[in-house]
């Protein structure tokens, strides 16, 4: 971008489904400010790419139980995390977590590295692919401080699809958010001849028009008749979660 929105610092978009074929989440399109360490709209759109949250808090007016909305910035995460709280399940990219881990290693421990995150991400239940990424993480301690820091740091946002009991297909479908990342390559297509962003209406203008020009492309998930596995998961979140926060009233009752 030539320049920087002076009203608004980005715009945000969501993705969901509620059968096969994804759907844009227009409704909670909206604009934010504040947001310093994002340079323009479109370097935005790409970092905002690395995270799906799962949502199955009753009475959400999406239907929350089987829409996955993509959110990227530690600022969003933790605004989902302040409004949604515990119902919020948020999935990392493991495509992106697996190329920033890689791509900070000496080459000749790629394939290793790569084959151990294969593991992990394959692994039958969460409990065993954490052993293997801390084992990892242990490894790597001493050569590379930095990328085992890495490893640690939002170990259980890597895992939740694992954690949710989500059948493999629908594990790969979820587990990264290409889908997304489809979308906004869209969205630079369509606005790479703008040279100067004149105020935020123009801005909502062109990334409507752009969701409306990726819409024609979209493709059904491929693992779309699982997706009634990932109702039932969330629905039992969700009533964990209100047996605990029923469970902790009565504790500060008493």
């Amino acid at each position: 971008m030539a320049t920087r929105l002076k009203e608004v610092d980005a715009v945000m978009v969501g993705m969901g489904w509620t059968g096969a074929i994804p759907f844009i989440l227009a409704d909670i399109s909206f604009y934010f400010r504040s947001v310093p360490e994002f340079p323009d709209l479109l370097d935005c759109a790409a970092v905002s790419t690395q995270h799906q949250v799962f949502l199955s808090q009753p009475n959400f007016r999406i239907s929350t139980e089987n829409s996955a909305i993509p959110n990227g910035a530690k600022a969003l995460s933790r605004a989902v995390r302040d409004t949604f709280g515990r119902f919020a399940l948020i999935q990392r990219c493991q495509v992106h977590k697996g190329r920033n881990i890689i791509e900070r290693l000496d080459p000749s421990l790629h394939a290793g590295v790569k084959k151990v995150l294969r593991q992990a991400w394959d692994s039958p239940t969460a409990e065993q692919a954490e052993r293997v990424l801390r084992s990892l993480a242990r490894r790597l301690d001493h050569d590379a401080p930095g990328v085992s820091a890495s490893i640690h740091e939002g170990l259980d946002e890597m895992l939740t699809v694992i954690r949710l009991g989500l059948p493999d297909q629908l594990r790969r479908s979820l587990g990264c958010t290409n889908a997304i990342e489809s979308m906004m390559a869209v969205l630079r297509q369509v606005c790479r001849n703008v040279k100067r962003w004149r105020n935020a209406r123009m801005a909502l203008r062109w990334t409507g028009t752009a969701m409306l020009e990726a819409k024609t492309s979209f493709r059904r998930l491929k693992a779309h008749k699982q997706l009634p596995i990932l109702r039932a998961a969330l629905l039992r979140h969700q009533k964990a979660v209100l047996v605990d926060q029923a469970i902790d009233r009565q504790s500060r009752a008493a």
